[in-house]
């Protein structure tokens, strides 16, 4: 058990509440500058086609119209790569390969007046043949997309060859074959997942302004550092533009779950920025925020065991619709692949997975990245094994699931809480007392009741990227801490200034956190992976703990002691053997700062400060031999759901859920429990009610907006309860993980099995919707 710390575990007031719940804070769509631009794009109503003609003259004729492009004032651009691997695509092309793809660009002196000039400009289609279905356009003869690999398959020379065949690590190991021929029990099953829509409130928004010496500032919802990654290739090749002559500015994110802002948009308001000479302003419509999402699966799943419940192998083979873009490929399907390889412990364990193009619109990164699709596949195996055997979901998970020391792409397993959660939600929803066999109990007012749970594993905040921050102590004891972590929502200023002050050793309330921006903060790792606790924090740890030695070396003077003999607690330092020995911290401060003070033969100056940089490759010991080698920690998650069906309209209700996650540590109790709530609701509305659907005829979004896509609001939640299971995680800062993507990804299966448990029907596909209800219990066709 670690020690016991003043700050850290406490619950923490959020950083910046006031300004978000009195409406002062500001986002991206708050930025209005002087001479401002609105730019408007005009889309494809297409799925496939190539413009043949584009007319734009009455566009550019029309009063307050400042500037059009298409394609051909493009053509210079480089393509627009988000991530290694990933597929390019031009900022705008003569060939359009989805709904919503981008045709032309224009900026007016009022939205109102470029939303007329869409209307003026006039473009002649040949519509080429599209197709919507992965299965569809991994055959023969379906037409080929945008794509750098043949016949639609990412990463394959041959078609029919799979995109991902992990056979280096231990994805997949043993003999499958072998495996299933020394099963008792053996099911097999084809299931499916929809398209999911981050519905973020702020939608993609982007401000770029040049200054008259050529300095190009943006204001995004992304992280700054990304951003300048993104773009810097773009405006060095077409402008000449040096990195220190771009500045990008992040004060919060309407939240964004995965969503990254469109290079595509950024581009093309960088260029008519640069063609105006004046800033321009680009925000989506809702109704083309559809444009990334969370990708489509198939899996086909076949899984055995002992009699006694003993996993002997598990075969998984899923194609998954990357769109006609996806961002992160290589990601998507290894995290696909690691639910059943990171959860279960499987002497023969084999996977495929096919990343196939398409004419939709692009999939990326989303909530719980690939491990949702995949944990929801691999647990509808496992509820089936489970009945099969005659056991008790709980008796086979503790019995299977993978845990400290057992082997997962050649590294060991880090400690896992997923005992104590699975014990823990179980007496939290009085699992033993209300279990029961498919459709055996029906409520009093005639409804059927239901239990269903799932566990999972996720990353853990674990990621390539460092991080850097810088602290700087005021001379009356204030903290200022440069760490431009980008706020999407998730409270990362509250865990940076709580950590920061836990180890400098002052108050909560003196630490101001300066807000995401490259003029004024050291680089950043971008918010993916839920790594920004984990490895910001870590340099934020290491930031603060440099400007300490610096004021200890001071206050070693004061106190009569070596500077190895003192600590720092709430705004004190003091003697370790005599507490009592003690000074505030401000007191050092205002004697020291501005002085000609010398502290190890060099002088303090003006300020006392600190510099951490991050990395865990660099700052966490690895070795193959041993569970603290394990560079990615871990989360483990169970949820557990009791629903009722009403089998007459097909509707289910969740009376009550529980969520026990294994956090690590919880650096803020709040943060943390408010991130598993608001996770886990995500997942309860892509376990129900969320389905982008499109028209099969034409790859046409039905629904769009928030009227017909439905997503769960605070009115929808049902009784939740959080419990926080520590661990306490050796590698990371104060041993926390990552908890916001993990909380959502056990949700589908878990409300799946309790519907199951409910209706004694199966369904295969999320969401399970009234209509699916219904068709499952021959109530419908």
């Amino acid at each position: 058990m670690p020690e016991q710390l003043s700050i850290i575990g406490k619950r923490l007031p959020r950083f910046g509440a006031i300004d978000i719940v009195t409406g002062t804070a500001r986002f991206t769509q708050d930025t209005y500058l002087p001479g401002m631009l609105h730019g408007m794009v005009l889309c494809s109503p297409h799925a496939h086609a190539d413009i043949v003609r584009i007319e734009t003259s009455q566009a550019e004729a029309l009063p307050g119209v400042r500037g059009v492009i298409t394609y051909k004032d493009v053509e210079q651009f480089p393509d627009a790569i988000s991530a290694p691997g990933a597929e390019p695509m031009k900022v705008m092309a003569k060939t359009l390969y989805f709904v919503g793809d981008y045709v032309a660009a224009l900026v007016a002196e009022t939205s109102e007046a470029a939303e007329r000039a869409l209307e003026l400009i006039k473009v002649d289609y040949r519509e080429l043949p599209p197709v919507f279905d992965a299965k569809e356009s991994m055959k023969p003869g379906a037409p080929v997309q945008n794509s750098l690999w043949p016949w639609n398959v990412w990463n394959s020379k041959e078609r029919g060859q799979p995109s991902l065949v992990i056979d280096k690590t231990r994805l997949t190991g043993g003999n499958v074959e072998k495996g299933f021929a020394e099963a008792d029990a053996i099911v097999e099953e084809e299931v499916h997942t929809q398209v999911g829509l981050h519905a973020p409130l702020e939608t993609d928004t982007v401000v770029v302004a040049w200054d008259a010496s050529g300095v190009c500032t943006m204001w995004t919802k992304e992280n700054p550092d990304s951003v300048v990654d993104w773009i810097s290739p773009t405006l060095s090749k077409v402008y000449g533009t040096p990195i220190n002559k771009l500045r990008v500015i992040c004060h919060h994110a309407g939240g964004r779950f995965g969503k990254h802002v469109d290079l595509r948009i950024l581009a093309m308001a960088t260029a008519l920025a640069r063609k105006t000479g004046r800033p321009v302003r680009f925000q989506n419509l809702r109704e083309w925020e559809y444009h990334w999402g969370r990708a489509m699966t198939h899996s086909l799943v076949k899984m055995g065991s002992k009699e006694d419940g003993s996993i002997t192998a598990i075969d998984m083979r899923t194609v998954t619709n990357f769109g006609i873009s996806h961002a992160r490929p290589a990601t998507e399907l290894r995290n696909i692949g690691r639910a059943p390889n990171w959860t279960w412990k499987c002497p023969n364990c084999r996977y495929v997975n096919y990343g196939v193009y398409t004419n939709i619109s692009g999939t990326g990164p989303f909530r719980g990245f690939g491990s949702t699709q995949g944990h929801y596949a691999i647990s509808q195996l496992c509820d089936r094994l489970i009945e099969k055997l005659g056991m008790d979901h709980i008796d086979f998970y503790l019995k299977n699931h993978a845990g400290a020391g057992d082997w997962w792409e050649e590294q060991k397993q880090t400690p896992s809480g997923l005992d104590d959660c699975m014990r823990r939600a179980a007496e939290a929803i009085g699992w033993k007392e209300k279990s029961h066999k498919p459709g055996e109990q029906t409520l009093p007012d005639g409804r059927k009741h239901g239990m269903g749970m799932a566990v999972a594993a996720h990353s853990g905040g674990g990621s390539n990227t460092p991080g850097a921050a810088f602290v700087e102590v005021n001379k009356d004891g204030s903290v200022q801490l440069f760490a431009a972590a980008d706020e999407t929502g998730q409270g990362i200023y509250t865990i940076e200034a709580a950590i920061c002050a836990e180890e400098l050793g002052v108050r909560f309330e003196d630490v101001r956190v300066v807000r995401a921006d490259t003029e004024s903060a050291p680089a950043a790792s971008f918010s993916s992976h839920s790594q920004n606790t984990c490895n910001m924090g870590g340099a934020v740890q290491l930031a603060a703990r440099d400007a300490k030695k610096k004021l200890l070396a001071l206050a070693a003077g004061e106190l009569g002691a070596k500077p190895e003999e003192l600590d720092a607690r709430e705004g004190w330092i003091y003697v370790m053997a005599d507490p009592a020995k003690k000074i505030e911290i401000k007191a050092v401060t205002a004697k020291y700062i501005g002085s000609r003070a010398v502290v190890n033969s060099k002088p303090i100056g003006c300020r006392i400060d600190g510099y951490g940089w991050y990395a865990q490759w660099e700052n966490v010991p690895w070795s193959p031999e041993e569970p603290e080698g394990s560079l990615v920690p871990k989360t483990w998650i169970c949820h557990m759901a009791e629903v009722a069906v009403d089998t007459g309209t097909g509707a289910v209700e969740i009376l009550k859920y529980v969520i026990a996650q294994d956090v690590g540590r919880a650096i803020s109790l709040n943060t943390a429990e408010n991130q598993l709530l608001g996770s886990s609701l995500m997942g309860i509305g892509y376990s129900l009610t969320e389905d982008f659907v499109r028209d099969p005829r034409n790859g046409q979004g039905l629904n769009p907006t928030y009227l017909d896509y439905k997503i769960p609001t605070h009115l929808d939640a049902p009784p939740t309860t959080a419990i926080l299971v520590e661990t306490f995680n050796p590698n990371t800062v104060f041993g926390a993980k990552g908890i916001g993507e993990a909380s959502l990804v056990p949700s589908a299966p878990a409300i799946s099995h309790a519907v199951y448990n409910a209706i004694g029907v199966r369904l295969n596909s999320t969401p399970i919707t009234p209509d699916k209800v219904l068709k499952a219990l021959g109530k419908t066709k």
